[in-house]
Parts: C-alpha cells; sequence; structure tokens
C-alpha cells in the first residue's frame, strides 16, 4: 500500500479504464446524490489483540456508529450513508439500525469500489480497498488511529493529508476537514 504514490494523480484514468473493462451491469446505479461511504471489513481481519503491533484488525462497530452519529451532527443533516462490508447483517446491526443507514445492495467488489469512490466522505476499514476507492474518487477518508501503519502519504492530488484523518470518538473533526466536505455538499446540491 505504500507505493500508492505512484498513482497519485491518475485517478480519473485509472477510473476511466476500470470502467472501461467493467460490465455494464457491475457499475453502481441509483445512489444518492450524498452519501456517507462505511466500508466495515469482517472475513480475515481478525479481532484487535491490545498491546500488539497489529495492523489489520478488525475495528469496533461502534467506532463507526459513533462516527457516522458526530459527523451528521457537525454537518447539520441526516445525511444517508450506505454500507460496504463483507459481514454479516447480525454483525452490522448497530450501524444497520441506524436512521437513513442501508446496506450496499452489490454483490461484487468492483460494483462496491466504484460506489465508495462515489461517497461524500468515507469510513474506513483499514484497508487496501478503503484506500483504493478513496482514491479513485478523491474521497476525504476518516481512518482508525494508527492510519500512518496503512498509508502514511496522502492520495489525494497535490498530497492533502488533510483530507485523510485519524479519528477517534471523543475527538473533533478538523476544521479543514469539515470546510471540504461541507464545499463538496454544496456543490452537490
Amino acid at each position: 500500500m505504500n507505493h500508492l504514490e505512484r498513482l497519485v494523480g491518475r485517478n480519473e484514468e485509472i477510473d476511466m479504464e476500470l470502467r472501461r473493462i467493467t460490465k455494464s451491469k457491475f457499475l453502481p446505479a441509483n445512489l444518492p446524490s450524498i452519501f456517507i461511504g462505511v466500508h466495515v471489513r469482517f472475513g480475515d481481519f481478525p479481532d484487535r489483540v491490545e498491546g500488539s503491533d497489529q495492523i489489520n484488525f478488525r475495528q469496533p462497530i461502534e467506532w463507526y456508529v459513533e462516527g457516522i452519529q458526530q459527523l451528521r451532527i457537525v454537518l447539520k443533516g441526516n445525511i444517508p450513508a450506505i454500507v460496504f462490508s463483507d459481514g454479516m447483517d447480525q454483525e452490522l446491526e448497530p450501524l444497520l439500525k441506524l436512521e437513513n443507514v442501508v446496506r450496499s445492495p452489490q454483490s461484487e467488489a468492483i460494483s462496491d469500489l466504484f460506489a465508495i469512490a462515489r461517497s461524500l466522505v468515507l469510513f474506513t476499514s483499514r484497508s487496501s480497498f478503503s484506500l483504493f476507492g478513496a482514491f479513485l474518487g478523491q474521497v476525504p477518508s476518516i481512518w482508525y488511529e494508527g492510519k500512518k501503519d496503512i498509508y502514511r502519504k496522502g492520495y489525494l492530488k497535490n498530497d492533502d493529508t488533510e483530507l485523510s484523518i485519524e479519528w477517534m470518538p471523543g475527538q473533533l473533526f478538523p476544521d479543514a476537514f469539515l470546510t471540504e466536505l461541507k464545499t463538496r455538499i454544496d456543490c452537490k446540491k
């Protein structure tokens, strides 16, 4: 994942080529114009072992829940959220029972990748899938603590690392991050 810098600034070219080689039935349709992307990885990620130097682990589902709630408060709106996950509905229940949160109807990873790339903002899962989806759409992203273990540099044009943040419950979202999200919301209205 630390070799993505070779692709920075080429996301549109890569997106066009991926769309060209993808069957149209796998391109996402009927997405809201503005939505929060939530990528929750379960399958091959183990539970976190406190005190270990694990890089990939299942993040607490409560992190996502609180993140969505706090972001909606500061953005002053019940922005729809779409959950992209390999987890089962009962594992995702705390998220799915939130108002205006749905699970992605897609069944193919490429469909979810394209949908993630259209998110207003992405709550990541500390994975390369989250990173690549955010890169592809130049999506501001929120990472669980330890993002530097996953990817040390920015993935956005001009290496804007202010739009790829670490956040934990109880912390405030940075002003520059929120300003960018509000600008993107205004542009899509």
